[in-house]
């Protein structure tokens, strides 16, 4: 029997069991959604203020990007962003199984993360969305909740590694986002910043086809934009790269300064004779 089709819900129709899994205690769509030590997701404000028992301000608490991302889909009414959001930026598959490191609180399907953070040769517990450590991963029970009300089988078992996932939606959205004219969309920097990071991802997935044009096209302007000033992520190399220049600006200002200060003193001992 053929698997079932995994697609997202209609952005204009969510179901109402799973829109409730987006809401305050207010009724409205959280503003500032965070993930907390049980997995479940809460307002912010509400969880500082005392108002989620047994939650307080003193409770390890991120922000669950994964949810913002659906509520900030739903309120643009933008299918694309919706699709992406419950996508892991790693493979571009639906999210399975999915875990949130506490550390950035991104969100990953989690035979994905332990793939990504297992790979000869590269630095291990960093976050692929942000390269900071991922902490403590644990499972992101309302994503889990709202794809279920969706029919989305979210803990469904997937095969572990790099899946080539083509992904139309991601070209779309990202040429939504870079649209600068009157009346286009507004998305949310964390958006943007998500879609970069998805790209930067699948890029490497299909380094070797012709699907990575668009995409490396998309991630450039979208840098530009992010990143006018060529600023934000360094890759460790980068870092590296510029520490080691540092030093060697630093050292080339040592030896110039020895070297001055025995000119000035040869200077002086000749004088003197």
């Amino acid at each position: 029997m053929a698997a079932m089709a995994i697609a997202a819900p209609d952005v204009l129709n969510i179901p109402s069991l799973a829109r409730n899994h987006l809401l305050n205690l207010s009724g409205n769509m959280m503003i500032d959604p965070v993930i907390l030590p049980d997995g479940n997701t809460y307002e912010r404000s509400e969880v500082v203020n005392g108002l989620i028992h047994p939650y307080d301000a003193t409770t390890p608490m991120v922000t669950n990007y994964a949810i913002k991302h659906i509520i900030d889909a739903i309120t643009l009414a933008d299918q694309d962003a919706l699709d992406i959001a419950l996508k892991c930026s790693i493979t571009g598959d639906y999210f399975a199984n999915p875990v949130t490191c506490m550390g950035d609180g991104h969100t990953y399907s989690k035979s994905d993360l332990d793939m990504w953070l297992t790979r000869p040769g590269h630095i291990t517990m960093l976050s692929p969305m942000t390269n900071q450590p991922c902490g403590e991963t644990i499972l992101n029970r309302t994503l889990v909740n709202f794809m279920n009300a969706c029919g989305m089988q979210p803990m469904r078992a997937v095969s572990p590694g790099i899946r080539k996932v083509y992904t139309p939606t991601l070209i779309n959205l990202a040429s939504k986002m870079i649209d600068t004219s009157a009346g286009a969309p507004q998305y949310s920097p964390q958006l943007k910043q998500y879609v970069y990071r998805f790209l930067e991802n699948q890029i490497k997935n299909h380094s070797s086809d012709a699907t990575s044009a668009p995409l490396r096209r998309f991630q450039k302007i979208l840098k530009q934009q992010l990143f006018p000033r060529g600023g934000g992520y360094k890759s460790k190399s980068k870092l590296n790269k510029h520490k080691h220049s540092r030093s060697q600006r630093h050292s080339r200002s040592q030896r110039h300064s020895r070297s001055q200060r025995h000119s000035r003193s040869q200077r002086h001992s000749r004088k003197r004779a």
